[in-house]
């Protein structure tokens, strides 16, 4: 395992491998291991490139907030032999549960300096305040 990351939900997502083979012909296949998602996430319309590559991206909003995926990436050739690993991704889930204060609670816009507090939010991932 190479990796474990937790990524947002709203970014872009590239994954790359890289292999060489004996006569440089290599052939590559990410799929995945496990996602909390229907069917295959791979061959998914929201995903934006193929996953015979030696990257795969992800577009953004395409990930599962709250989902734990593991990738598979395959490289090699009949000639050199196949080699794979895997990488762990977790989706950040959206901070929740706090408040948003605004002091003063009216004013004239680009005339009025407002003060904004965030208060008592609550991330799976780490403590926000």
């Amino acid at each position: 395992q190479l990796l474990n990351s937790v990524v947002n939900a709203r970014e872009k997502l590239v994954l790359q491998g890289l292999a060489a083979g004996v006569d440089g012909i290599v052939e590559y296949q990410w799929s995945v291991d496990s996602a909390q998602l229907d069917g295959n996430v791979i061959a998914a319309p929201a995903f934006g490139s193929s996953p015979n590559r030696e990257y795969v991206m992800f577009k953004p909003g395409s990930l599962v907030p709250g989902a734990a995926y593991r990738f598979r990436f395959r490289a090699g050739n009949v000639a050199s032999g196949y080699a794979e690993s895997t990488v762990s991704v977790t989706v950040n889930l959206a901070p929740a549960s706090g408040h948003l204060f605004v002091f003063p609670l009216s004013g004239v816009a680009f005339d009025t300096t407002f003060a904004l507090s965030a208060r008592s939010w609550v991330d799976g991932d780490a403590h926000t305040q």
